[in-house]
């Protein structure tokens, strides 16, 4: 699983995400040992925030989406949040960082 980078895992802390390495915050490691995924953040936000981030991919380029899904059952549309990333990894990673900043 791809791990996130140190300024998503800060936005989430920031927004209430906890993990069983939640110290981490508080000390200084190398990026790498911080073992906070996309999919742990991608559940964190569906099952807390009530938010779906997700990605399509069109003619050679992903697109990340989110929705709100206020009710748990996902009945809003869709909103198109950035375009043109060259891979899966740096559009979800871009739309998780967009949605805990709303």
């Amino acid at each position: 699983m791809k791990v996130v980078n140190i300024k998503t895992a800060q936005l989430a802390h920031e927004k209430g995400f906890r993990s069983d390495l939640e110290y981490v915050f508080n000390t200084w490691l190398p990026e790498e040992v911080l073992e906070i995924t996309i999919n742990q953040l991608l559940e964190w936000l569906r099952e807390e925030l009530k938010i779906n981030v997700y990605c399509r991919i069109m003619e050679s380029q992903w697109s990340v989406y989110i929705e709100s899904i206020p009710s748990g059952v996902d009945i809003t549309p869709h909103s198109l949040i950035c375009i043109d990333f060259t891979s899966y990894e740096s559009a979800i990673e871009a739309g998780i960082q967009a949605a805990i900043s709303l």
